[in-house]
Protein backbone atom coordinates (compact mmCIF):
# COMPACT_ATOMS: atom_id res chain seq x y z
CA UNK A 1 0.00 0.00 0.00
CA UNK A 2 1.17 3.39 -0.57
CA UNK A 3 1.75 6.02 1.70
CA UNK A 4 -1.16 8.84 1.60
CA UNK A 5 0.42 12.10 2.16
CA UNK A 6 -1.62 15.36 2.74
CA UNK A 7 -1.07 18.71 1.35
CA UNK A 8 0.54 20.31 4.50
CA UNK A 9 2.18 16.76 5.31
CA UNK A 10 3.96 17.61 1.85
CA UNK A 11 4.70 20.90 3.04
CA UNK A 12 6.28 19.84 6.21
CA UNK A 13 8.52 17.81 3.61
CA UNK A 14 9.70 20.35 1.00
CA UNK A 15 10.32 22.85 3.86
CA UNK A 16 12.08 20.31 5.86
CA UNK A 17 14.48 19.81 3.28
CA UNK A 18 14.69 23.59 1.73
CA UNK A 19 15.82 25.24 5.53
CA UNK A 20 17.68 22.21 7.60
CA UNK A 21 17.85 18.59 5.25
CA UNK A 22 20.29 17.53 8.01
CA UNK A 23 16.73 17.36 10.03
CA UNK A 24 15.79 14.88 7.57
CA UNK A 25 18.79 12.97 6.78
CA UNK A 26 18.60 14.01 3.33
CA UNK A 27 20.21 15.99 0.61
CA UNK A 28 24.08 15.56 2.61
CA UNK A 29 25.59 17.78 0.33
CA UNK A 30 25.38 21.57 -0.49
CA UNK A 31 25.31 20.82 -4.05
CA UNK A 32 22.61 18.46 -3.99
CA UNK A 33 20.88 20.86 -1.60
CA UNK A 34 20.87 23.51 -4.39
CA UNK A 35 19.79 21.60 -6.68
CA UNK A 36 16.83 20.37 -5.06
CA UNK A 37 16.29 24.27 -4.74
CA UNK A 38 16.24 24.78 -8.14
CA UNK A 39 13.75 21.97 -9.18
CA UNK A 40 11.32 23.03 -6.44
CA UNK A 41 11.58 26.97 -7.89
CA UNK A 42 11.06 25.31 -11.11
CA UNK A 43 8.29 23.55 -10.22
CA UNK A 44 6.59 26.60 -8.87
CA UNK A 45 7.38 28.74 -11.69
CA UNK A 46 6.06 25.63 -14.17
CA UNK A 47 3.31 26.35 -12.55
CA UNK A 48 2.55 29.76 -11.58
CA UNK A 49 4.81 31.89 -13.64
CA UNK A 50 8.56 32.92 -14.13
CA UNK A 51 11.24 31.58 -15.11
CA UNK A 52 13.79 29.47 -11.92
CA UNK A 53 16.62 29.91 -14.19
CA UNK A 54 19.71 28.89 -11.32
CA UNK A 55 20.67 29.01 -7.62
CA UNK A 56 23.39 30.71 -6.76
CA UNK A 57 25.63 29.72 -3.95
CA UNK A 58 25.99 31.64 -0.63
CA UNK A 59 29.02 33.46 0.27
CA UNK A 60 30.34 30.12 2.32
CA UNK A 61 29.70 26.61 2.52
CA UNK A 62 30.79 27.08 6.78
CA UNK A 63 27.82 26.48 8.33
CA UNK A 64 25.25 26.14 5.67
CA UNK A 65 21.93 27.41 5.92
CA UNK A 66 22.99 28.96 9.23
CA UNK A 67 22.87 32.60 7.47
CA UNK A 68 22.00 35.17 4.91
CA UNK A 69 25.59 34.86 3.93
CA UNK A 70 25.77 30.79 3.96
CA UNK A 71 22.43 30.75 1.97
CA UNK A 72 21.74 29.76 -1.81
CA UNK A 73 19.29 32.05 -3.21
CA UNK A 74 17.32 31.07 -6.38
CA UNK A 75 17.29 33.23 -9.83
CA UNK A 76 13.81 34.18 -11.14
CA UNK A 77 13.10 36.08 -13.91
CA UNK A 78 9.80 37.22 -15.28
CA UNK A 79 8.36 35.41 -18.44
CA UNK A 80 4.89 35.86 -20.11
CA UNK A 81 2.93 33.19 -17.84
CA UNK A 82 3.06 34.88 -14.86
CA UNK A 83 -0.34 36.85 -14.57
CA UNK A 84 1.15 39.92 -13.49
CA UNK A 85 4.33 41.28 -12.72
CA UNK A 86 3.50 42.93 -9.68
CA UNK A 87 0.46 40.47 -8.56
CA UNK A 88 2.48 36.82 -8.71
CA UNK A 89 3.74 34.14 -6.35
CA UNK A 90 7.26 35.81 -6.76
CA UNK A 91 6.33 39.13 -6.07
CA UNK A 92 6.10 39.02 -2.09
CA UNK A 93 10.09 38.03 -2.18
CA UNK A 94 12.49 40.66 -3.39
CA UNK A 95 10.66 43.48 -4.30
CA UNK A 96 13.17 45.39 -5.80
CA UNK A 97 14.10 42.52 -8.31
CA UNK A 98 12.48 43.39 -10.90
CA UNK A 99 12.39 47.11 -10.88
CA UNK A 100 14.59 47.07 -14.08
CA UNK A 101 11.96 45.28 -15.98
CA UNK A 102 9.70 46.43 -18.66
CA UNK A 103 5.84 46.08 -18.08
CA UNK A 104 3.66 43.84 -19.81
CA UNK A 105 0.59 44.16 -17.90
CA UNK A 106 -2.17 45.18 -19.53
CA UNK A 107 -3.86 46.39 -16.29
CA UNK A 108 -0.20 48.35 -15.20
CA UNK A 109 -0.82 47.33 -11.62
CA UNK A 110 1.49 48.87 -9.27
CA UNK A 111 4.34 47.14 -7.20
CA UNK A 112 3.06 45.98 -3.62
CA UNK A 113 3.68 48.06 -0.61
CA UNK A 114 5.64 47.06 2.16
CA UNK A 115 2.50 46.34 4.40
CA UNK A 116 0.79 43.91 2.15
CA UNK A 117 4.10 42.16 1.07
CA UNK A 118 5.02 41.74 5.01
CA UNK A 119 1.17 40.31 6.05
CA UNK A 120 1.47 37.82 3.35
CA UNK A 121 4.59 36.59 4.19
CA UNK A 122 3.54 36.51 7.76
CA UNK A 123 0.72 34.39 6.33
CA UNK A 124 2.47 31.94 4.92
CA UNK A 125 5.04 31.77 7.23
CA UNK A 126 2.03 30.93 9.25
CA UNK A 127 0.86 28.26 7.60
CA UNK A 128 2.71 25.22 8.68
CA UNK A 129 1.97 25.74 12.18
CA UNK A 130 -1.81 26.00 12.01
CA UNK A 131 -4.20 23.22 12.92
CA UNK A 132 -7.30 21.92 12.11
CA UNK A 133 -8.49 22.24 15.59
CA UNK A 134 -12.13 21.34 14.97
CA UNK A 135 -11.07 18.29 14.06
CA UNK A 136 -8.82 17.14 16.82
CA UNK A 137 -10.03 16.57 20.57
CA UNK A 138 -9.09 19.25 22.81
CA UNK A 139 -6.04 17.78 24.78
CA UNK A 140 -4.58 16.15 21.35
CA UNK A 141 -2.10 17.87 18.86
CA UNK A 142 -1.90 16.10 15.41
CA UNK A 143 -4.09 13.44 16.92
CA UNK A 144 -1.66 12.41 20.03
CA UNK A 145 -2.70 13.10 23.51
CA UNK A 146 -0.39 16.44 24.42
CA UNK A 147 0.91 14.38 27.28
CA UNK A 148 2.32 12.11 24.58
CA UNK A 149 4.33 14.77 22.69
CA UNK A 150 7.74 15.70 23.91
CA UNK A 151 8.63 19.45 22.91
CA UNK A 152 12.20 20.71 22.40
CA UNK A 153 11.93 24.37 23.84
CA UNK A 154 10.93 23.77 27.13
CA UNK A 155 13.36 21.77 28.30
CA UNK A 156 16.47 21.80 25.70
CA UNK A 157 19.66 19.39 26.29
CA UNK A 158 22.58 21.48 27.46
CA UNK A 159 24.96 21.96 24.22
CA UNK A 160 27.88 22.09 26.41
CA UNK A 161 28.39 18.42 27.05
CA UNK A 162 30.05 16.06 24.60
CA UNK A 163 27.99 14.28 22.48
CA UNK A 164 24.60 16.64 22.78
CA UNK A 165 25.14 18.46 19.36
CA UNK A 166 22.55 17.33 17.27
CA UNK A 167 24.49 16.14 14.13
CA UNK A 168 24.62 18.98 11.03
CA UNK A 169 25.66 17.59 7.83
CA UNK A 170 26.75 20.94 6.80
CA UNK A 171 27.91 22.27 9.91
CA UNK A 172 32.15 22.66 10.49
CA UNK A 173 31.32 24.20 14.08
CA UNK A 174 28.05 23.49 15.52
CA UNK A 175 24.48 23.02 14.63
CA UNK A 176 23.05 25.85 12.46
CA UNK A 177 19.48 27.41 12.87
CA UNK A 178 18.20 27.74 9.90
CA UNK A 179 18.06 31.09 8.10
CA UNK A 180 14.84 32.63 7.55
CA UNK A 181 14.78 35.88 5.73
Amino acid sequence: MSKQIFPKELAEIVTGLLVNPSLLGELETAEKHRAFMLRIGSVVADYCGGDAWTVHKGGTDINYLSDENSSPYLSVSPNDSLPSLHQNVWAYHDPSGWEDEEEVDIDKEEPLDESKIAVMRSKLQTLLCQNDNESLPENTTLGKPTSQLQTTTANPPPTDQPGSETPDIYSTNSTPKPFIP
